[in-house]
Formats: C-alpha cells, structure tokens, sequence
C-alpha cells in the first residue's frame, strides 16, 4: 500500500519495538510498547506544496487501502497517526469507564467501542481492556529447594527462560 502510493518518500519500519519517541509518541505512551506482535511504520510524505491532497486525505485513503489486511487479520489493531497540528493528546476522543466492579466495566467496554465505530469518520477505535490469559503459579518449597542445592531464585529465572527464550550465543557460518 505504502509503496504504491505516489505521495509517500519512504518509510521505516519497526518491529517488536516502537520508533524513535516523539513529543506525540510519549503521549501516547509509545515507549512502554514493547513485544514480538508490535509493529510501527514512519511514513514520510512528500512536502505539502508539492502535492494537490492533504495528509488527512492521503491517511483516509491508506485507511481505505487496508480494509483487505483489517479483515485478513481482524485480531490485528492497525492504527494510523498524522503528526498533530496542536500538542499532542493520548487519543482525539477519549471515554473513560469507572466503577468498582470490573468485570462489568469489560462488559461495557465493547459498547462503548461500537458506539464509537458508528460515528461517521471515526477512526483507530480501541479500548485498553486486556486480553483474559492463563496464568499460572509456582509454589517453590525452599526447604527443599535448598537441600537440592537449588536457590528459590533459580527456579524462577529457569521458568522465565523456558517460557520467554534464552540467547545463549550467536553462529556465524561463512
């Protein structure tokens, strides 16, 4: 999409990291985003006196562009910022929900999305429920632990590189 459109320089792309932080990105609370399903793209575009359509127009239409990866992968969020022209803000629209009871503020978090999605023009529609996920705990007995010679501590940093990976090394093959 990026490549085929005429008003787009060049972009960089960024993967399981943000980019370089901006006033805008630290507003928006860019540089805790971390992960291997992460991905951002710096799109610069030609100077605006070299072109007939404005950069909202030229955003639109990217929007429209993506419609076929939206529904390909609908688990995605796929987001699209301009630089703002004032300072920047977390988000253009923004409701918040609070109450004691959180299950049913996740309840009412899809409503209020699709609430959202109905407006005429409105755009990047997302929530900052988090996605339910098994979790589990590790009792670790130390006393026995220790009479193994194993140090509470271990157990831990050997699930985290069981679950997260470990990097023991590079090869080089010439």
């Amino acid at each position: 999409v990026l490549a085929q459109t005429r008003y787009v320089i060049d972009y960089q792309t960024f993967l399981g990291m943000t980019a370089p932080a901006d006033f805008a990105a630290l507003v928006r609370g860019d540089v805790l985003k971390r992960g291997d399903n992460l991905a951002q793209l710096r799109v610069n575009l030609s100077s605006k006196h070299d072109r007939s359509v404005s950069s909202h127009e030229i955003v639109n239409d990217f929007n429209v562009a993506l419609a076929p990866v939206r529904k390909a992968f609908p688990q995605a969020k796929l987001k699209l910022y301009e630089t703002p022209p004032g300072p920047p803000v977390q988000a253009q629209v923004l409701a918040e929900l609070y109450g004691p009871d959180y299950e049913k503020l996740r309840g009412a978090s899809p409503e209020v999305r699709r609430a959202f999605e109905s407006v005429y023009g409105m755009i990047n529609t997302d929530d900052s429920v988090t996605a339910t996920t098994q979790s589990f705990s590790v009792q670790v007995d130390r006393e026995k632990a220790a009479l193994s010679g194993i140090v509470a501590g271990q157990v831990g940093k050997l699930l985290r590189d069981y679950v997260s990976g470990l990097s023991i090394g590079s090869v080089h093959v010439d």
